[in-house]
């Protein structure tokens, strides 16, 4: 599990990489910001996630997991639309990260909540 877990980072992050070095190249500024933003969404989304569980909360839901965010750079490798697929996983990982501090953050408070109660 956890090698897998490491592995599919390495994949991600050496696509959106390659990616980033290509705009970076052409001096395409727009795809390269929106790389690194890629870059980030897709750091943080796991990163939210083992934090919280690390807080004894399991946060695995989101619009951007690990799976919809390779089949989003597949596909547009494929099309050759790489700067959507990055713009897509850049939009949608970013929110799936807050998604996940707001379903933790309600999580800690009602755990906080129900320890007053009792």
């Amino acid at each position: 599990m956890l090698l897998d877990s490491v592995y599919d980072h390495y994949a991600d992050t050496v696509l959106l990489f390659g990616l980033l070095l290509y705009y970076l190249d052409i001096g395409h500024s727009f795809g390269v910001i929106t790389t690194v933003l890629a870059i980030c969404g897709s750091f943080l989304v796991p990163y939210v996630r083992a934090r919280a569980e690390g807080l004894g909360i399991c946060v695995k839901r989101g619009i951007m997991t690990r799976v919809e965010r390779s089949i989003v750079l597949i596909v547009a490798l494929l099309i050759s639309q790489p700067l959507i697929g990055a713009a897509v996983i850049a939009f949608l990982a970013n929110i799936t990260s807050i998604q996940r501090i707001l379903i933790a953050r309600k999580m800690f408070i009602s755990e906080e909540i129900g320890e007053r109660n009792d």
